[in-house]
């Protein structure tokens, strides 16, 4: 009888062994795909427009920014690429898809000075997608 139980409860602690092994791999891989897609072309041309505008920034006014903005399809197609890239960090964070700690090393001090670079621009978008934006932010600084 010892024995037929152990024969229904070793292959269910291995199924679920490997059940927990194969998520945790799964949310390495996703945090390595998202942090490659950092430096995908289309994202890496719209990051030197958004550096751009830091070296500007100090002598921008914040009505300044959102007008200069406006009046630059590329440079406002590159603030949108870019915050399209955040949203998904938000979404694989609250979603437990990703190893947050290890994202945040790399990534979090980048994404929060961008976050705050912009803000006077996002906050066109509205209050939801401002506090979007103020939950990812919280959440890389940890």
């Amino acid at each position: 009888m010892c024995l037929g139980g152990l024969g229904v409860i070793l292959p269910l602690y291995i199924n679920a062994t490997n059940a927990v092994e194969s998520r945790m791999a799964e949310k390495i891989e996703n945090t390595f795909r998202l942090i490659e897609k950092w430096d995908d072309p289309h994202l890496f041309s719209a990051r030197k427009l958004t550096r751009e505008i830091k070296e500007a920034r100090s002598s921008l006014s914040d009505n300044d920014l959102v007008k200069r903005i406006k009046a630059d399809e590329e440079l406002k197609q590159s603030v949108i690429l870019v915050s399209n890239y955040f949203e998904q960090v938000r979404f694989s964070v609250v979603n437990n898809r990703i190893d947050v700690a290890q994202f945040r090393l790399i990534l979090g001090p980048v994404i929060t000075d961008i976050i705050t670079r912009f803000e006077p621009y996002f906050k066109t978008f509205g209050q939801e997608y401002m506090d979007d934006l103020r939950q990812l932010v919280t959440l890389m600084k940890g």
